[in-house]
């Protein structure tokens, strides 16, 4: 059987043993010896005691009040609260150990791949979207890691490289993505001539102003271009600086 079924068996039987015999030895104490009997056989009959007795006999009478089986009870107890607690333990320290090599192979992934995004390391770790963020999100509390939001996704960085540097890298990389959408770059090699006005680039490229705006708005985020209002209509041209990358 495997070893990740048995061990939850083990804290349970343990956990088991343990109450029940709490219990039993809690009903033996306040109610009485379950495995007493009469040595006759029948019903106890009335306390025939002489009233006039002494007290001390009633004290000699019950000095021991704990049952013999009470102490089998206890010590089974024991046990099973001693298995509990440490399969329990056991149990806390293997899933911290596999929490931490997993978010060490996650910053390795992203030392390796800095500006990789969530669905790339979901692919490349094969885990869930769940897991994956809940240990970037410790990474991140941690230190190890740096993010970026993109205008279409997040990507991450290792703090590593410092985060002048991951920034700066953020930024080529969200260039790089832009550029290579084929309406953005068609967009960029028609403002390369002269700045043009959103109208001129729907005729051109035979796209939706709505399109236009969104894939626009992308590179002015980005720095790529400027937008300046003339009259009624829109213009746009490109950065000095992206007129040199492009």
């Amino acid at each position: 059987m495997n070893s990740r079924r048995i061990l939850p068996l083990i804290l349970s039987g343990a956990f088991i043993i343990a109450a029940v015999g709490a219990m039993f030895l809690a009903y033996g104490t306040l109610v009485d010896d379950p495995f007493a009997s009469n040595e006759e056989g029948g019903i106890e009959g009335p306390d025939v005691r002489d009233p006039t007795a002494p007290i001390e006999d009633d004290v000699d009478a019950n000095k021991d009040k704990i049952p013999s089986w009470a102490f089998a009870v206890i010590g089974i107890s024991i046990i099973g609260a001693v298995l509990f607690l440490v399969g329990s333990g056991n149990l806390y320290l293997k899933s911290k150990r596999g929490e931490n090599i997993v978010r060490a192979d996650l910053l390795d992934l992203i030392t390796i791949n800095p500006g990789i995004n969530l669905s790339a390391i979901r692919r490349e770790l094969q885990l869930s979207q769940g897991a994956v963020s809940y240990h970037i999100m410790k990474l991140e509390k941690m230190g190890k890691i740096f993010s970026d939001k993109g205008s279409k996704e997040r990507r991450y960085y290792p703090s590593s490289m410092g985060y002048k540097a991951a920034m700066k890298q953020a930024h080529l990389d969200e260039i790089e993505s832009i550029l290579s959408n084929g309406t953005s770059r068609n967009i960029v090699n028609l403002l390369k001539d002269k700045p043009r006005s959103q109208n001129e680039i729907v005729n051109e490229l035979n796209v939706s102003p709505s399109t236009v705006h969104w894939h626009m708005e992308r590179m002015k985020s980005a720095g790529l271009i400027l937008k300046e209002s003339r009259g009624r209509s829109v213009f746009y041209e490109l950065t000095e600086s992206s007129s040199m990358d492009t």
